[in-house]
């Protein structure tokens, strides 16, 4: 009895070790920061970029740098930062771009000079003027008011980030939950408080529809599927988009549970996973998903999808995608069509994935 367990605890220590993921295959890609990778390069981006060797190192250089924080701001998925550096190499190839190293070097030279500079400048200064002084006060002062003054965007999202704050210090949450909530704040309104909702109130007729098409949900029109619906029910179903905002890291929902919704990507990179925790590929601007579990009976999901960056989705219900899509059999077979092959071909590499496992635990008890 004794030999038999021993024999079971080696056969599942021997199965962990081989799920357990290998580290050398483990990549960021310069941008998939925390996210543990298996997908090769070629699979993450479809731009090539020709160069290599030296020049390859010079353009890096100048090209746009994942680690700078205003390009993560302003191209918020690997896809978006990729397409970037691809126009760049093909269009402008010897321009140093804003977000480069080679500009942060620049930049930060500069600032290092400037204040050396000034403290060098300051043992040889005597002269008094104080109008200058005053002068320099008068702007200096209507520049502060104008960026932080109290009807400011930037000071009302300042008041409603503290109150935020002094509210979960209050509920004692976890700096796990503090740190999610104040970097959904932080996506939601980009450091400028707004109420979209009250502004839309304001419009009406054209004016809001157009509105609501630019307002991300643009990506509708571009979807090919799609561009055989009607302006009128394009824009009703722009209407319907819900607006939600997931975090790096955060599960967007598991396998086998019941889908009630489409996902549109406005901004971000997804991952999908099989049952058997395989990666099989990523998803990113302007790309959906969910739509099997909206078009196959059984109305389950067949993967789970996470956030691999801090994503911007615009979500469909199922009532709303029933009253509206569903009534245009092209579009309709369409979606259940791309739907398919995505459930296809999930399932054949969920099951060789399980086959090699199984192989693999074969040869290590032998």
């Amino acid at each position: 009895m004794t030999k038999k367990t021993s024999d079971k605890n080696k056969s599942d220590t021997s199965i962990v070790k081989i799920i357990k993921p290998d580290l050398s295959l483990i990549k960021s890609h310069g941008y998939f920061v925390g996210h543990d990778c298996h997908l090769p390069t070629e699979r993450i981006s479809p731009y090539k970029i020709s160069s290599r060797g030296v020049r390859l190192k010079l353009f890096n250089l100048i090209a746009i740098h994942a680690g700078d924080i205003r390009a993560r701001n302003m191209h918020r998925s690997y896809a978006a930062l990729c397409a970037e550096k691809f126009r760049h190499h093909q269009h402008y190839p010897c321009t140093i771009h804003p977000y480069s190293k080679l500009r942060f070097y620049i930049e930060l030279t500069f600032v290092i000079l400037l204040i050396a500079a000034s403290i060098i400048m300051a043992f040889h200064y005597s002269a008094k003027d104080p109008e200058g002084n005053i002068f320099i006060f008068h702007f200096a002062l209507k520049y502060a008011l104008a960026m932080f003054g109290k009807e400011s965007a930037s000071a009302q999202y300042y008041m409603m980030k503290k109150q935020l704050e002094t509210y979960m210090v209050q509920r004692n949450f976890p700096p796990r939950i503090k740190s999610k909530i104040l970097k959904f704040y932080a996506i939601r309104f980009q450091s400028k408080y707004f109420e979209e909702s009250r502004m839309l109130d304001c419009v009406s007729g054209q004016l809001r529809e157009d509105i609501l098409m630019h307002t991300g949900r643009q990506l509708v029109r571009e979807l090919d599927f799609l561009k055989q619906l009607p302006s009128s029910l394009l824009v009703q179903i722009a209407v319907k988009l819900r607006f939600v905002i997931y975090i790096a890291g955060d599960i967007i929902f598991k396998i086998n549970t019941v889908g009630d919704c489409l996902y549109f990507i406005d901004k971000g990179t997804v991952a999908i996973y099989s049952d058997s925790a395989k990666e099989i590929c990523h998803l990113e601007d302007g790309d959906y998903f969910g739509e099997i579990a909206l078009v196959m009976k059984h109305h389950f999901r067949t993967a789970s999808v996470v956030a691999v960056t801090n994503c911007e989705l615009f979500r469909l219900d199922r009532e709303h995608f029933e009253t509206t899509i569903a009534h245009y059999p092209t579009v309709y077979n369409s979606i259940k069509e791309v739907a398919m092959g995505r459930f296809e071909r999930t399932r054949v590499l969920d099951e060789h994935y399980k086959a090699e496992l199984r192989l693999a635990g074969l040869k290590d008890k032998l």
